[in-house]
């Protein structure tokens, strides 16, 4: 599939006015309770460049819109509009690389996401948090059929466990090292004729799997996250119940 004009000029409007790359997973210096709950508004808010096994190199946005509430108790509210553009795919199959959108967690060329987050276990150096998030993306792959159009709507929720620990910290030289690891579920959704026109038979309308993200981040500075997810009741044909696995490695310019 070629790129559109669209989707070239999203690309190029990330790379040239973004300060930085950052994977998924955010470290949150104090991720316990607060002395008041605050609501924050913030413009492009993270990016992400990355590579997965079925040969895709993204550039995501992450935040192109970010509006998130924090409560006292250390839960919160996010809501997030993001990315995705894939400028180099060395897969030939049209279905994989659909596919790959769908298990990316910022992919689609429009990505509306909501995401809330409950404080399990809080101490000083670590935290766990379940959280919560439903979205919808628009996704940009070729059909079986070419009069089919070049886009389809998912609508997705997913469900997780969030973990993030200190590993080490210096806090005269200001560094710190973080390990963060977020298990999760997820669900996607399309009407039936849009699952047909792009995959056929093959990944059903609702279609259900599972993923895990583990990242080190250096002083929230620089990281390095590898991801895995499958889906779980995809056919075997055309290999859409691989396993895939992203390594997204990336600097944090500011904080």
């Amino acid at each position: 599939m070629k790129p559109t004009v669209l989707t070239l000029f999203i690309a190029f409007f990330y790379i040239t006015t973004n300060p930085l790359f950052a994977q998924q997973l955010t470290v949150e210096p104090n991720p316990g309770k607060k002395e008041e709950s605050f609501f924050r508004f913030r413009f492009f808010k993270s990016g992400l460049l990355g590579f997965n096994s079925i040969g895709h190199l993204t550039v995501s946005g992450s935040g192109l819109l970010n509006l998130r509430y924090s409560g006292k108790k250390g839960s919160f509210t996010e809501f997030d509009l993001s990315s995705t553009y894939s400028p180099l795919f060395l897969n030939s199959n049209d279905q994989r690389n659909a596919v790959s959108h769908l298990l990316n967690p910022l992919g689609g060329l429009v990505n509306v996401s909501l995401r809330y987050a409950i404080p399990l276990h809080i101490e000083e150096a670590t935290a766990s948090k379940l959280t919560i998030r439903t979205g919808l993306k628009l996704v940009e792959a070729f059909p079986i059929k070419a009069i089919d159009g070049q886009n389809f709507l998912d609508q997705y929720a997913e469900v997780g466990w969030l973990y993030q620990n200190l590993i080490a910290e210096d806090a005269l030289q200001n560094q710190s090292l973080y390990f963060m690891a977020y298990p999760h579920f997820f669900v996607h959704h399309s009407g039936a004729e849009q699952r047909a026109s792009f995959f056929g038979q093959n990944l059903p309308p609702t279609a259900q799997g599972y993923g895990v993200e583990l990242a080190l981040d250096f002083n929230r500075r620089l990281w390095i996250s590898l991801t895995g997810s499958q889906f779980v009741n995809a056919t075997a044909a055309n290999n859409l119940q691989k396993f895939v696995l992203a390594l997204t490695v990336g600097v944090q310019l500011l904080k």
